[in-house]
């Protein structure tokens, strides 16, 4: 559910941003170097995020990547809503770092918490229910955009999602096997 949750702004972003920023005065050419400046970041932050998790438990990882992207959304709001393009930047790249180890950090959650030799069947049950809100959020955006005239509320509650993300995963809890309380990870 968390995972779903965060996957639900990284489609909204991708698709939405476009239309946010040059409904917000930024050129087209301005608002597609904004969707290139977040996805730099978040192919580059793959193994920066495989590093982190070395060191930290994987859902303070998964947390602190979706704060991040919380945080993001946010910034590019408020920097869209001035006009400053190093502001919107800024949120662009930071939006990068936030959802770029969300794919890694996910699988090394589902291996750590089910163990390997479930991990297809976890994929299995989880993914659909992750992709049906990932592929909805962009859907939901634009039908809030026809109906309100803008993206600021949605734009928000994608964050919302984020944040709601980082607090699901941060009481995520390994399941206990039978016969043995359930332990944290």
């Amino acid at each position: 559910i968390s995972f779903g949750f965060g996957l639900i702004g990284v489609g909204v972003m991708l698709f939405g941003l476009i239309p946010f920023l040059t409904d917000e005065g930024f050129s087209r050419s301005t608002a597609a170097l904004m969707v290139t400046a977040m996805s730099i970041p978040a192919v580059v932050a793959k193994p920066i995020w495989g590093w982190v998790i070395d060191f930290v438990q994987p859902k303070l990882a998964a947390a602190a990547g979706f704060a991040t992207s919380a945080i993001a959304i946010v910034v590019i709001l408020l920097g869209a809503k001035v006009g400053s393009v190093p502001g919107v930047t800024i949120g662009a790249l930071l939006m990068g770092l936030g959802y770029g180890g969300t794919i890694p950090i996910q699988e090394v959650i589902w291996a750590t918490y089910f163990g390997r030799r479930h991990l297809g069947a976890v994929r299995g049950v989880a993914m659909p229910f992750a992709l049906i809100l990932g592929a909805g959020g962009p859907l939901v955006v634009q039908f809030y955009f026809d109906r309100v005239g803008n993206y600021d509320g949605a734009f928000l509650a994608i964050a919302a999602s984020w944040a709601l993300g980082a607090a699901l995963i941060l009481t995520a809890r390994k399941p206990a096997r039978r016969g043995q309380a359930p332990r944290d990870g």
